[in-house]
């Protein structure tokens, strides 16, 4: 049986050793492990939301959830993804301003997603507020004539 050492430099396929290959069946074994424990955690702290919360509860964290994915995926497929494709080519360059206007996307969709969100809540709050306390408060103009206005 060879060495480990001797192993290590020989070629498995044309151009390819035996060390490189474990690298990359150590880094695909790490990437699948890393998928399989993000998707089992959610699963259980899905099951565990579905017993501790009420019907309405749980419902109000799926939709908010789904809400938080979709604009991730938006973010990823706006800022990240361009990032990712182009940098590294197109923009090879001019690499620190190609990423300048990406950052300043990236505010802005970060900006106006919390605006809306900010605005969407306090909407929600309004209409599910029991009592009138929240009613009486002086909210700004654009918050108070969505609220009045449904």
């Amino acid at each position: 049986m060879a060495s480990d050492a001797a192993l290590a430099g020989r070629p498995l396929l044309r151009g390819v050793s035996i060390g490189s290959s474990a690298r990359w069946v150590w880094r695909g074994t790490c990437a699948v492990l890393d998928q399989g424990l993000f998707a089992l955690s959610n699963f259980v702290m899905n099951v565990a939301l579905a017993r501790w919360l009420t019907p309405e509860g749980y419902g109000a964290f799926t939709f908010a959830y789904a809400v938080f994915l979709m604009l991730g995926t938006v973010h990823t497929a706006l800022v990240a993804e361009p990032l990712i494709v182009f940098g590294a080519s197109k923009y090879r360059e001019r690499l620190s301003a190609y990423i300048g206007v990406l950052m300043r996307g990236h505010w802005m969709l970060t900006v106006t997603c919390s605006m809306a969100l900010a605005l969407a809540a306090s909407r929600f709050a309004w209409r599910l507020s029991p009592t009138s306390e929240m009613r009486s408060l002086d909210w700004p103009s654009p918050v108070r004539s969505s609220c009045s206005s449904g």
